[in-house]
C-alpha cells in the first residue's frame, strides 16, 4: 500500500508540475 501511495504521489506531483508550468506559461 505504501509503495502504491508513493507511486500515486509521484504521478500527482508530475501532473501538478505540468499544470503549474502550463498556468505559468499562460500567465506570462
Amino acid at each position: 500500500a505504501e509503495g502504491m501511495e508513493h507511486h500515486v504521489s509521484e504521478e500527482t506531483l508530475a501532473m501538478f508540475k505540468q499544470f503549474t508550468l502550463k498556468q505559468g506559461s499562460l500567465g506570462e
